[in-house]
């Protein structure tokens, strides 16, 4: 999809802009860090994105627009609430269920991109640390 064809599909009550994280007050910190790892992966492979992106019915955790794809991060909701909201996303898009970060590299392998080594064994490092 084209960025401006999208826009026009956002609500008008959508304040989010593109390529910025929103992060909402009610959300925990697993769901927070989660939706990081998102970005961050789009980031590396320059895919435009927007987070708690707000449509005419609902809103999507992160939606990548270019590859018509909403990533619903299932840490503070259930599968069943997601399936319920599939309606109020853009026609034709993808819903693509994380529950951890290892959907998201398997969803990336999968679809064709190219998951850097070193960025891996960052967030492997990452996921390991304890703070200590």
């Amino acid at each position: 999809m084209i960025l401006k064809d999208f826009n026009r599909i956002l609500s008008h009550r959508n304040t989010v802009r593109i390529n910025s994280v929103s992060l909402g007050n009610n959300e925990s910190v697993e769901h927070k860090i989660l939706k990081m790892r998102i970005v961050e992966m789009l980031i590396t492979f320059e895919q435009p994105f927007y987070t708690e992106c707000v449509f005419e019915n609902g809103r999507g955790d992160v939606v990548a627009p270019l590859i018509d794809t909403v990533f619903e991060v299932l840490i503070s909701e259930k599968d069943e609430n997601i399936k319920a909201k599939e309606c109020y996303y853009p026609e034709g898009f993808k819903i693509v269920r994380i529950k951890c970060f290892a959907d998201v590299i398997e969803w990336a392998t999968r679809n064709g991109v190219a998951v850097l080594d070193e960025y891996l064994k960052v967030i492997k490092e990452l996921e390991n640390f304890d703070g200590s």
